[in-house]
């Protein structure tokens, strides 16, 4: 899926029904420190698992 978003450093990312976060994380590595990842989903346990695995 990422690979189709074509996704370069700078970008803006909208991951909706994230789930655990890993296509997040892997968007938030290509777009580096100067794009944006937001990250969301449905289930509050999901998105603490997302946010445990991003730090």
């Amino acid at each position: 899926m990422l690979e189709a978003a074509a996704l370069k450093p700078g970008d803006c990312v909208l991951d909706i029904a994230a789930g655990t976060g890993n296509q997040s994380l892997l968007a938030a590595r290509i777009v580096g420190p100067q794009g944006t990842v937001l990250t969301t989903d449905i289930s509050e346990a999901m998105l603490k698992v997302a946010e445990m695995a991003a730090q």
